[in-house]
């Protein structure tokens, strides 16, 4: 038995504490909660799941003392993870797959193991007088002995093989590192424009359609683009008075369509390195048919230097320093407010003085 409740604030309402709380009073056998003027009766099993829409809210310790706080906001490494696993199920299904049902194995291993210790730990605190007078102990433990190591050797077998996975699908992991730093890009664009919001399910199909549109050389030739005609943004805003060149019609610019995928394991490096320009092709063409045309040209720096970053902190280098860039990206709207509110200072002021002249000279017209 749980509810659930959305999109709350950071301020709660009131008549959560007694349920926050677990404020009960026991009638009998039954636990009584008053919520309002109401008596509820209380069930030990009733679970309250709370989400807020805000990014970072901060909540009254009162209330944080009374709940459990998880924190699901995407990071770079969870989402890559996330992404990775979807190239693979995509390009690889049998070895996702098989990962998946290793972990489950060593899930359950893990859990009887864990079982058998509870259990042994169990008899030894409820045995009376000698231990070694106790025969049904002594065999019930020789069992669980034998059980744990045969759990244990099986685990770590298991181990072995989730890493050879693991190396295996490591493979995959620069499509997958692309497409978790295209996401966060998308997501800085609402520092320049509130209205460039992108959410994370529908990156996540447009990613699975680039992943999807590599086939097999003999598909290759008569398929289309995973992504519709027209979508395309310019890199200039469209003047009227001078024609503008789209990406696709520049010299030198070849539209990929598509990715053949490789039948030559040695081929997969570059197979890859093609599926990282599709997708990031496929991204920046429909988000800029998403963008005003003055944040085209943004949009395209904030895609290079995103890029660029995660390049630089994989090579160790110096990167760009967070705040910085947070500054460089928003500095102009940050001036421009700040310029406006001094204009009106300066206005109100003007506004004042001229009052006072006006007043001034009204005195000694009156006077004379």
């Amino acid at each position: 038995m749980f509810l659930c409740l959305q999109d709350l604030s950071e301020n709660l309402d009131p008549s959560l504490n007694p349920i926050l709380g677990k404020n009960t009073i026991q009638r009998g056998n039954q636990a009584i909660m008053l919520i309002g003027d109401a008596e509820i009766e209380y069930n030990s099993n009733f679970r309250l799941y709370m989400s807020t829409p805000l990014a970072n809210p901060h909540f009254l310790p009162e209330v944080c003392i009374k709940v459990t706080v998880i924190d699901f906001t995407v990071t770079l490494d969870g989402l890559q993870d996330q992404l990775l696993s979807r190239v693979v199920q995509k390009e690889r299904p049998k070895l996702e797959e098989s990962r998946k049902e290793l972990l489950h194995g060593l899930v359950s291993d893990r859990y009887k193991l864990r079982e058998l210790e509870d259990r042994s730990l169990s008899l030894l605190h409820s045995s009376r007088g000698n231990i070694l007078d106790d025969e049904d102990l002594i065999t019930t433990l020789d069992d669980s002995k034998k059980m744990a190591d045969i759990i244990h050797s099986r685990v770590v077998q298991s181990e072995e093989t989730e890493e050879k996975i693991n190396q295996s699908r490591e493979k995959y992991l620069p499509v997958a590192t692309r497409g978790a730093v295209l996401y966060f890009v998308l997501t800085d664009l609402a520092y320049v424009d509130i209205m460039y919001q992108f959410s994370l399910p529908w990156f996540t199909d447009l990613f699975e359609n680039c992943i999807q549109s590599a086939q097999d050389p003999a598909e290759a030739q008569r398929s289309e683009s995973p992504i519709a005609h027209g979508s395309a943004g310019t890199l200039r805003p469209i003047r009227k008075d001078k024609a503008t060149l789209s990406t696709v019609n520049r010299p030198g610019f070849k539209r990929r369509l598509t990715v053949s995928r490789p039948k030559d394991a040695n081929a997969l490096p570059e197979y890859l390195q093609a599926l990282v320009e599709l997708l990031t092709e496929s991204v920046y063409r429909v988000v800029s048919y998403a963008l005003f045309a003055r944040h085209k040209l943004t949009f395209s720096f904030m895609l290079c230097v995103g890029i660029m970053r995660h390049a630089m902190v994989r090579s160790r280098e110096a990167p760009i320093d967070e705040a910085e860039w947070n500054w460089f990206l928003r500095g102009s709207a940050v001036a421009a407010i700040t310029d406006r509110l001094e204009n009106e200072e300066e206005f109100d002021v003007g506004s004042v003085k001229t009052g006072c002249y006006v007043i001034k000279s009204y005195v000694l017209s009156t006077v004379l």
